[in-house]
């Protein structure tokens, strides 16, 4: 990308270390391009900002400055997204409808969660055994003619994260405005949105939900939504699967004696699931919900959710730390 020279330079002065350019190579290996390339065309503030703080604090920077990018390019994209909406219906000669479309995520994720519901009822009395396809395309006929909407009034929930200064006064520079699946929406939309809706307000106190309940085993949909406020994927280091797909796992487990409060829960996919309960890896959740992960042997795995993994595991000497960053720094360049 031709954006490395300068931290090239610095790290063989001695002016930033290994893990500095380390933080780089992690936090950038998965974003666009678009957004790469606003992140490196800030090089000199980023330089200044790696000379003179941890790598740690480097890399809590480095994200601020990636979800501030992705943020505006999510926002442009939702404008696009809104202009490539369509829906499009033919009949065939033998009468059959064939429906094609592509939605923007707010209808989308209305049309998805009301079909979800319906979809549900539907499938508690199946006697033809239809399968999931045939089922929503019964349901999506049932929300359209309103059919059995009497007996079961459907309530379409979608899931809006949103700090609450950015809903009274705009976006800034640490501003949380999304859908539950990660889809970024203008302000403006969820200005709207909270005119036609009900408001479900989840306390924040430094960045942590605290108004959920615990008298339960099971998370409720509040303590979800909390975590989902949280948490994009499943909780354990490295693991990218999406909250939707995570199960709620109790840290203390509920029969010896663990509450069902948020300070005791995380999501975990299906895997991570068994790899604590099956095969004995701990799970450490600190009050700032720092996560230590020891393998069964009792050794530290990762911590969450710092997500910048110590670039001295598997390396005894500063010289394979700098030539492993000056290889990834190279990489960076070439791309």
């Amino acid at each position: 990308m031709g954006h490395t020279t300068a931290f090239g330079e610095a790290l063989a002065n001695g002016a930033v270390g290994a893990e500095h350019a380390d933080v780089l190579a992690d936090l950038t290996a998965k974003v666009s391009d678009s957004v790469k390339a606003g992140f490196f065309d800030q090089e000199a503030s980023l330089l200044a900002k790696a000379t003179s703080s941890s790598p740690e604090q480097f890399a809590r920077h480095c994200r601020s400055v990636i979800a501030r990018l992705e943020r505006d390019e999510g926002i442009e994209r939702n404008k696009q997204q809104r202009r490539d909406t369509y829906l499009s219906i033919s009949v065939q000669r033998d009468g059959m409808h064939r429906v094609n479309g592509l939605l923007h995520p707010e209808l989308g994720a209305q049309l998805v969660r009301a079909l979800d519901l319906e979809v549900a009822t539907l499938a508690a009395d199946n006697p033809d055994g239809l399968d999931r396809g045939q089922l929503t395309a019964q349901a999506l006929g049932n929300l359209v003619s309103g059919g059995h909407q009497a007996q079961r009034p459907i309530e379409a929930e979608i899931l809006l994260l949103c700090d609450h200064t950015t809903l009274t006064h705009g976006l800034h520079d640490h501003s949380v405005c999304e859908t539950d699946t990660g889809a970024i929406l203008p302000p403006e939309t969820i200005r709207r949105l909270c005119c036609n809706g009900r408001i479900t307000p989840i306390l924040l106190i430094d960045g942590v939900p605290v108004n959920v309940g615990r008298e339960q085993r099971l998370a409720n949909r509040a303590q979800r939504r909390a975590l989902r406020a949280i948490y994009r994927t499943c909780g354990f280091a490295g693991c990218e699967t999406p909250f939707n797909r995570c199960e709620i796992h109790h840290l203390v487990p509920w029969e010896i004696g663990g509450v069902t409060d948020l300070a005791n829960l995380l999501p975990l996919c299906a895997r991570h699931h068994h790899l604590v309960h099956e095969l004995g890896w701990r799970l450490e959740l600190a009050p700032d919900r720092l996560l230590t992960i020891r393998q069964p042997d009792g050794t530290i795995f990762a911590t969450e959710p710092i997500q910048i993994r110590s670039t001295q595991r598997g390396y005894c000497e500063l010289h394979d730390q700098t030539e492993r960053a000056r290889q990834r720094l190279a990489m960076l360049q070439r791309c």
